[in-house]
């Protein structure tokens, strides 16, 4: 049920399990810098299949943590069990580099998200339907954001998004409780986070009242209206 792989960080480990179809494995833990590869025995040749989906067939689990350089791709799709999402990594070359679109999607017993490291990119609907989501950590070296990745989760409040970021997708934020969304970078298109895909425009689903846009850095232009049908942006700083 328990899994922890712990590996000294100035060397390079490899190891020869996939790590996929521990059906009963609830907690996983890697850190320090290794490879996941399925490798032919006989050549030491790393097969077709070497950079597979890791935990793929764990449907119970609950806690994953990834602390270190890994070289294997994440699951396509997580168990909706996940609690927690811990990811500190710094991916070997360009193989791994973002959460892949609609990977944690309709996760309802999430909880927290914490990114750090390398990680460049959340995918489409990344955390779409996460409505237990109440607690997430974007690292500083993320560069794009795509459409709807946090739409409908549990968020609230205050969200700071890195000045890293250079690409926006739409309605990242939809159907979230949050109040106040502040960039400090220097996209020219910022694009609204509450805006629905293809122009229809519903305001951010549960929230009622007023949503505080905040730009400080060397914006100059807003990819949005300043109101909806059921919401009216009255504070765009810049």
């Amino acid at each position: 049920k328990s899994l922890v792989l712990t590996f000294a960080n100035n060397a390079n480990y490899i190891i020869n399990v996939p790590l996929t179809g521990l059906t009963e494995l609830e907690t996983c833990r890697i850190k320090g810098n290794v490879a996941v590869r399925n490798t032919n025995w006989q050549s030491g040749i790393a097969a077709l299949s070497a950079y597979d989906p890791i935990l793929q067939g764990s449907s119970k689990l609950k806690y994953l943590e990834i602390n270190g350089k890994l070289e294997a791709k994440l699951p396509t799709t997580m168990p909706n069990t996940i609690i927690e999402l811990i990811l500190n990594f710094n991916p070997y070359g360009t193989l791994y580099h973002a959460l892949p679109n609609f990977c944690c999607m309709e996760c309802t017993s999430l909880t927290l998200v914490r990114l750090y490291g390398t990680l460049s990119k959340i995918g489409i609907g990344a955390f779409f339907k996460c409505t237990a989501l109440t607690s997430l950590t974007l690292n500083d070296s993320l560069k794009e954001i795509e459409d709807l990745a946090f739409a409908f989760t549990g968020l609230s409040g205050e969200m700071m998004i890195p000045m890293s970021v250079e690409k926006f997708g739409d309605s990242y934020f939809l159907g979230t409780a949050l109040r106040s969304v502040k960039y400090d970078g220097p996209v020219i298109d910022f694009v609204n986070p509450f805006k629905l895909v293809g122009g229809v425009w519903d305001g951010i689903g549960k929230a009622s009242g007023t949503i505080e846009i905040t730009i400080s850095g060397p914006t100059e232009y807003i990819a949005s209206r300043t109101s909806t049908n059921s919401l009216t942006i009255t504070q765009i700083k810049y």
